[in-house]
């Protein structure tokens, strides 16, 4: 309508027609079309938005005070008469019937601050301020007030010129085109205010009609690319969490962002894992990362390496991180064929070797466990590589543990956890760093389809950080929980504030309950683990033991949202000594699985 009116000084989109095409059913075709262009551009990225958005808000404001000004103008030329009589009735009463009733009328102020004042897509535009969780209040509120102010302004400015009955009574006026047919009217009284003739008037009003249709298809373009570019934004950045409600994001200490497009699989079975995991490195068409604790050289580690080869034969790009002390037995020759082949591998933060002995550190080690193949899909969880997961070990049996698969924007911020790995061990190395800008620069946001999707953060710690992002995410999914809160865990030794949480909880009516091995892999270790299971058994807490082989899953649960899937144990080392990587969830359907 803006550009017919520009075209031709009034609305003839009305009699637009083409092919059998209606015109209401043309306007939605242009109305795609157009989205799909203006999306094309917005993902340019803000610096193109930004130059947009400055011609539209130039031409927004300039229309807004030419007919306030205008308006003034024609009111003492008519020597302070208004074309709508200003009455008491008439502040408080509409001419349109719809519009009579006091909900009626609140709900029409709220949709034109938000559709005319543009309010809803302010949020998504906001790059970097200062102290957000005060300035974007304040500035929404001080944009409402303004708005508010401006639009009754207006509004009164309209019935300078123009009655309501008799100009905005016809069959041709609605809500998309009002504001055409009062400019066009106001250009008219213009006219004649300044004694011109009929015509004059009339080419006045049209001229008036013109300008405000150009600059109400540069405005709408603006408005169209700040529409589409801030749930853009927010998919490939995530909000700042300081703006997002806290009951959505409490556990946001490592800055992790929360995405939203995430479809998610759950895997407890080491076989069932590791079919889908070879699956997708057979389908795999650019790269394959994979970070790893362990990586050992048996049965299901040749397999593993086998289907790397296969990928870097294809063309693939392979990279393989790997801690030294886990994969103790791994011979840095059991890789050489996938180097031959164009792929990269090596330990983490270590000399070219990966035996115990090149490695004398009994702390600080890569425990994340990650596969990342075409920036797309990401494995994350508990799961290594080796025999004794997939239950090939005498002394185990079934292998109990929890790793997910997930599809969706998650996946890229695995990559990032893991290029910033491998970019850290390539200073020991001296292999070629993963380039993060380019991976960011160039990565193709592809929108997962599912019923079920799973907003979701990843959350890193390690010695490196003193922020300590899973174990103060812990502890704060115990003190909030209000029902239950459920734990898988290997290992027991939980720090003074978990301790302390989990007894708080139990004497406060919370159901907690802990799951541990029946049987040890570290004996020391799990003489610990007895032993704080007994002290919070008897300060509430309900432990029970898995008996069905050897549970290694790191696992907690709680509300009706809310859970994690990672690498991170309760103990010590976990929570402060190790590398650590798990996916916090919020999702009904998960949690309840989980």
């Amino acid at each position: 309508m803006s550009v017919s009116t520009a075209i031709s000084g009034h609305d003839t989109t009305q009699s637009w027609h083409f092919l059998n095409l209606s015109s209401t059913q043309l306007l939605g075709v242009l109305e795609v079309i157009f989205l799909v262009v203006v999306t094309f551009f917005a993902a340019k990225g803000v610096d193109k938005i930004a130059a947009v958005s400055n011609v539209g808000v130039f031409f927004t404001l300039a229309i807004t005070i030419g007919f306030t000004l205008v308006s003034i103008l024609v009111f003492f030329l008519n020597h302070g008469r208004l074309a709508e009589p200003l009455t008491a009735q008439s502040l408080v009463h509409s001419p349109n019937p719809a519009f009579q009733s006091p909900i009626a009328v609140v709900s029409f102020i709220v949709y034109a601050l938000f559709a005319y004042g543009g309010l809803e897509t302010s949020a998504g535009v906001i790059d970097s301020v200062d102290k957000p969780e005060k300035t974007f209040p304040k500035a929404l509120i001080t944009a409402m007030i303004w708005m508010t102010a401006l639009y009754v302004l207006n509004i009164l400015m309209c019935g300078v010129a123009a009655n309501w009955s008799s100009e905005l009574s016809g069959k041709n006026v609605d809500l998309a085109n009002v504001e055409y047919v009062l400019i066009n009217n106001l250009g008219v009284e213009t006219g004649k205010a300044f004694g011109l003739s009929h015509s004059a008037s009339l080419t006045l009003g049209a001229a008036f009609s013109r300008f405000a249709g150009l600059a109400d298809v540069l405005a709408g373009i603006s408005a169209a690319f700040l529409m589409v570019y801030s749930p853009v934004k927010s998919f490939i950045e995530g909000c700042d969490p300081k703006l997002l409600p806290k009951s959505l994001v409490k556990l946001n200490n490592d800055d992790a962002l929360l995405t939203f497009n995430n479809k998610v699989e759950t895997f407890v079975d080491g076989q069932v894992l590791f079919k889908n995991i070879l699956k997708n490195i057979d389908q795999a068409k650019n790269s394959i990362n994979i970070e790893f604790y362990t990586f050992y050289d048996d049965q299901l580690g040749n397999q593993v390496l086998h289907a790397l080869e296969e990928a870097a034969s294809r063309g693939v790009k392979i990279r393989v991180l790997y801690d030294a002390s886990g994969s103790r037995g791994t011979h840095p020759s059991f890789f050489k064929k996938l180097r031959q082949l164009g792929g990269q591998a090596q330990p983490f933060i270590s000399t070219a070797g990966n035996r115990f002995f090149t490695t004398p550190r009994a702390n600080y080690h890569l425990h994340r466990k990650l596969v990342i193949i075409d920036n797309e899909v990401g494995y994350i969880g508990g799961f290594n590589i080796g025999d004794q997961y997939v239950d090939r070990s005498p002394k185990f049996g079934h292998w109990r543990d929890t790793h997910l698969r997930v599809i969706g924007q998650s996946a890229l911020l695995m990559e990032i956890r893991f290029a910033m790995d491998w970019n850290t061990s390539c200073r020991k190395s001296h292999l070629p760093k993963y380039n993060v800008d380019s991976l960011i620069e160039n990565f193709k946001l592809k929108v997962v389809q599912s019923d079920n999707l799973v907003p979701m953060q990843i959350v890193s710690s390690g010695p490196d950080n003193s922020n300590f992002g899973i174990r103060r995410a812990y502890e704060e999914i115990i003190a909030q929980a209000q029902n239950y809160v459920y734990i898988q865990t290997p290992y027991l030794i939980p720090g003074d504030s978990i301790l302390e949480a989990l007894i708080i909880a139990a004497k406060s009516g919370v159901d907690v309950r802990i799951m541990i091995p029946s049987m040890p892999d570290h004996p020391f270790v799990y003489r610990a683990t007895e032993y704080y299971a007994k002290y919070l058994v008897n300060n509430g807490v309900k432990v029970y033991k898995y008996d069905n082989g050897f549970i290694h899953a790191k696992t907690i649960v709680s509300g009706s949202n809310i859970a994690s899937v990672g690498s991170a144990n309760q103990d010590f080392r976990s929570y402060q000594l190790n590398f650590e990587v798990n996916a916090f969830t919020y999702s009904s359907k998960l949690t309840k699985e989980l």
